[in-house]
């Protein structure tokens, strides 16, 4: 049965007048039959529900009409999915039903008394899931990905959006739950979605943005064309998604978010493969996201974001849980492609993000690493990386205050991965190990596959006395984190527990897996550190302190404020070692 019908009717970008039988598309009218109008207007008028070819033809053709129905029909509604922009294979607004008829699926847009949305019920926060792979191959899935990463990389450079990470948005690739079951986990008002599907050469790309709140799409369009056009279509996507979101842009951050960094789709191919790796966060796909960058890199040699993603790569490759380059050898090759990043484009967040965590662990140059930070954070203000990074620069300088709000700014765009994990950590170091553990408690229920919740869990138990319990959380982490063997930090952190339970010969047994395991491939230093800590070795721990020191590991800044340390802390030889990472000026800036 018709409802009463509005005489404007709103659905994506286009809008319908009813009374006088206009279609416009972001409010440029479009020519469109008399007879594909009169479709369009029983399918609104019905909307949702199944109109059948014999209604259709009822409604086009009087009984005395000698005509080829069934043709003149499909003409018909061919005419008008090419006005919409819609296909019969992946539909976005007209739905067939075979030997049925048609269904209109797409939802109206809700309306305030003047016809259209109030700005202040506008969106304010947005996630932006990788597109699913309609292609019927795997092939397509980079792309996927890489569409996604691309409007992110945008959108989060506007500081009037909160946009949600890559990292947090990518376990959602493939996902069965709709675009307002998803944006609701992540408490963003809108989700964008869409789908790809291509077939050697060709490329049809469909979005739609969903406003959360009440299940209406915001805008909504298919595009079609080759492979080659994909620059031009992120691009217009991103267009069309900033008029609807009525984002209001000075000139700068216009031409920002639309600059293109490289013409070349084949180094584009490749760095969308890299951030697809990256985005992983696993040992072996960071490896590979390094080996795409670079390639990248050699069919594009000035593709600024490649080097900005090469220098995330190396600057996490000698960190846990990946741990498969020492400090010297990564670190400053992350140095060396942020540098080359901001060459080409020193507006790039991340480039400053890496810039900083390589002058906070590797550098020991406290002043620069937070002038870096707060400059990646001006850019891009929901960049995951710069607030995890400053987080960690907070609690180098014993700010854990300040610590603790960057890692709830963190939760805030990437509630996952590190996010769920970041607010006990500051909590640890901080000292509140009852509270911490309750928090990375909560976080084990979002990351149950994260090895630093459990190693961090293992802590806490030890600094409260119960290391037979941390021997079983690091136990955990020594699992999750050993895909590509047995990860050494996470086995240092198990024989530490051993030597406080009073399990002296479990202990040793380590220290010697670490001997056998340091002959094949990297070992942090401070991996032997803590096993002699855990077995009361003071001299053997203090070497490690000044191994760590001359190693310059990421690990040094950790040494004020954890607990595990408190029994060396007062030795002269662990004071000079401090001395050399906090000298005084340094320590002066810091606080």
């Amino acid at each position: 049965m018709a409802r009463p019908m509005n005489p404007i009717a709103r659905f994506g970008s286009f809008e319908v007048n009813l009374k006088t039988g206009e279609l416009r598309k972001s409010g440029i009218r479009l020519r469109l039959s008399d007879q594909a109008f009169q479709i369009l207007y029983v399918l609104l008028e019905k909307h949702g529900e199944l109109v059948s070819r014999e209604e259709l033809c009822a409604r086009l053709w009087h009984d005395d009409t000698f005509v080829d129905f069934e043709r003149g029909l499909n003409r018909a509604v061919n005419k008008l999915r090419e006005a919409l922009c819609d296909s019969a294979e992946v539909p976005r607004y007209i739905e067939t039903i075979p030997r049925h008829g048609y269904r209109f699926i797409a939802p109206l847009l809700a309306e305030d008394s003047d016809g259209d949305r109030k700005t202040n019920d506008l969106p304010r926060s947005l996630a932006i899931i990788p597109f699913s792979n309609a292609s019927g191959t795997g092939e397509a899935d980079y792309l996927c990905a890489g569409i996604a990463e691309s409007l992110i990389y945008r959108f989060a450079e506007l500081p009037s959006l909160r946009v949600m990470a890559c990292a947090t948005v990518f376990r959602y690739r493939n996902s069965t739950l709709d675009a307002q079951s998803i944006g609701r986990e992540l408490k963003v008002d809108a989700v964008l979605t869409g789908r790809v599907i291509l077939h050697g050469d060709s490329l049809r790309v469909g979005a739609e943005l969903v406003d959360v709140r009440d299940g209406t799409m915001i805008w909504g369009h298919q595009y079609k064309g080759k492979l080659a056009d994909w620059f031009e279509v992120q691009e217009e996507m991103s267009r069309a998604i900033f008029e609807s979101l009525r984002l209001t842009l000075t000139q700068q951050q216009i031409n920002r978010v639309q600059r293109r960094y490289t013409n070349s789709l084949e180094a584009h191919q490749y760095y969308m493969r890299g951030v697809f790796n990256w985005n992983k966060r696993e040992p072996i796909a960071v490896r590979r996201a390094m080996e795409y960058f670079q390639k990248a890199l050699e069919v594009d040699p000035e593709y600024a974001p490649a080097y900005a993603g090469l220098a995330e790569c190396f600057a996490v490759s000698s960190v846990y849980p990946y741990c498969f380059l020492p400090p010297g050898q990564a670190m400053p090759r992350a140095k060396t492609s942020a540098l080359r990043a901001l060459e080409l484009d020193p507006e790039l967040a991340e480039a400053h993000a890496t810039l900083g965590l390589v002058r906070l662990v590797y550098e020991w140059n406290f002043v620069e690493s937070e002038q870096s930070f707060v400059r990646a954070q001006q850019l891009k203000p929901s960049c995951p990386n710069a607030h995890v990074w400053f987080a960690l620069y907070c609690i180098a300088v014993e700010d854990l205050e300040r610590a603790q709000s960057e890692a709830q700014k963190v939760r805030e765009c990437d509630p996952f991965t590190p996010g769920a994990v970041l607010p006990g950590v500051t909590l640890y170091y901080d000292r509140q190990y009852e509270r911490a553990l309750s928090e990375i408690h909560v976080a084990a229920t979002l990351e149950p596959m994260y090895p630093p919740v459990y190693l961090f869990t293992g802590f806490g138990e030890c600094a409260l006395g119960r290391p037979v319990r941390g021997i079983e959380w690091f136990n955990t982490a020594l699992k999750l984190s050993s895909a590509e063997g047995t990860n050494p930090v996470a086995l240092s952190a198990l024989g530490y527990a051993y030597g406080l339970a009073g399990k002296t010969d479990d202990a040793l047994g380590v220290l010697q897996q670490l001997d056998d395991i340091a002959r094949d491939r990297y070992v942090p230093a401070h991996a032997f550190a803590f096993v002699n800590l855990g077995l009361g070795r003071m001299e053997a721990t203090l070497d490690g302190i000044e191994e760590l020191i001359h190693e310059r590991s990421d690990f040094v800044i950790y040494l004020q404020r954890h607990a595990a340390f408190d029994s060396v802390r007062q030795q002269p030889r662990f004071v000079a070692a401090m001395k050399k990472v906090y000298g005084p000026k340094a320590v002066a800036a810091a606080r």
